[in-house]
């Protein structure tokens, strides 16, 4: 016993000195390492618990619990990081639309070695389940650095994403992380339209906005973006951190998130529910529409508890 407990000791300061060291690889492997040592803790915890309250008088058949539970929680983590679920959404809106909008919204993609082209493949099947009017991707799209993003040819899978009325994304703080010029370029690469505090109409129906991600000081007040548009059309809003003051103050008809990743492992989704009024899910605050989804990605490791890999697929209903 003695022993197993020198070599985790030892283990444990070799993988947390690499991971300090911040490169991708000894950065990943030391996020990889303490994820699996949470789901450890709370495997063994949960057959403590158990064991405890049941009053077991078979201690030895608890304790063989304990790596069966931990080998399930793992497995568990990882389906629902690598497993999508649809989510559909009908809302109403008080302006006119000439018929519904069906909008597909894929957040927080974070592309690098542990988020490639399988994921990607796997949202242009979602994709074509769907078949959205229009994609919106509302950040995260790179994780930091673009290197990896093209070393696999993955602006070629991001082609194939396809709507009518385009594929259209807005920055998170991770691409601000990394090169900036270049995991623009990337986005830009896979053919998707990058608003960066703008907005445009789109089909003459509604407007569209991408905002910058807060990271940027010198990002501008949604008021200031919409000055020049019809206030009478519907307006769409992509901004990667759920913070809805705005969107409310310039009645926004409808606002989409990420960033929260619903605090991906368990217990940090009930964290960042304190973090943000709405994070995550939908609510509707007077005339505008608020989502914040969990992504499809992950940042660190491969596990997700408390949530998983998603799309919202929001369907638009005009006021006529």
């Amino acid at each position: 016993m003695l022993i197993s407990y020198i070599l985790f000791f030892i283990l444990s300061n070799v993988v947390l000195y690499y991971g300090l060291q911040r490169t991708n690889i000894s950065f990943t492997i030391f996020i990889f390492y303490l994820n699996l040592l949470w789901l450890y803790f709370l495997a063994t915890f949960t057959v403590f618990i158990l064991y405890k309250v049941t009053r077991s008088k078979y201690p030895t058949l608890f304790r063989s619990l304990m790596p069966l539970a931990f080998i399930g929680l793992v497995a568990f983590s990882w389906y629902n990081a690598q497993v999508p679920v649809i989510h559909e959404y009908r809302v109403k809106l008080d302006k006119p639309l000439s018929k519904p909008l069906k909008v597909l919204v894929a957040s927080d993609l974070h592309l690098d070695y542990l988020v490639g082209n399988r994921a990607i493949q796997k949202l242009v099947e979602v994709n074509k389940k769907v078949q959205p009017d229009i994609i919106l991707m509302p950040g995260d799209i790179i994780n930091n650095d673009a290197s990896v993003y093209y070393k696999y040819n993955m602006q070629e899978d991001m082609k194939k994403l396809t709507a009518p009325l385009g594929v259209y994304a807005s920055l998170g703080n991770h691409e601000f992380y990394g090169l900036l010029a270049e995991n623009i370029q990337a986005i830009k690469d896979g053919n998707i339209i990058l608003l960066r505090d703008q907005a445009i109409v789109i089909n003459n129906e509604f407007i569209l906005v991408g905002r910058e991600d807060q990271t940027n000081p010198e990002r501008l007040p949604l008021e200031q973006i919409l000055a020049k548009q019809n206030p009478n059309l519907p307006i769409l809003v992509m901004d990667h951190r759920p913070y809805f003051d705005e969107v409310i103050a310039s009645k926004v008809d409808l606002q989409v998130s990420g960033h929260t990743h619903r605090g991906q492992l368990f217990p940090l989704n009930l964290v960042v529910s304190f973090m943000y009024d709405l994070s995550y899910g939908y609510k509707q605050v007077e005339a505008s529409h608020l989502f914040t989804t969990s992504g499809w990605g992950f940042w660190g490791a491969p596990f997700r508890l408390g949530s998983q890999r998603e799309v919202f697929v929001i369907t638009l209903e005009g006021s006529n």
